[in-house]
């Protein structure tokens, strides 16, 4: 899991996925980058982060899913 507070298209994530891609490490395994997807909000950092579900609570929920769906 890559996360980014900006955007996911073209991100750093896309990059570092890609780069697992090319080498063969990400075939059998979950990978996914999240962060902003669509017109980033405007706020306070905290407020940002929740509009975008970049929080630490909505990231331990996905995180948790991600890990039961695993298993």
């Amino acid at each position: 899991v890559v996360a980014e507070n900006h955007s996911v298209h073209a991100g750093f994530g896309a990059r570092v996925l890609s780069l697992l891609a090319i080498e063969g490490l990400a075939a059998d395994r979950t990978c996914m980058s999240i962060g902003i997807d669509g017109i980033p909000r405007c706020g306070t950092n905290a407020e940002v982060l929740s509009a975008h579900r970049l929080d630490a609570a909505a990231m331990r929920d996905m995180l948790n899913t991600l890990l039961r769906v695993q298993s």
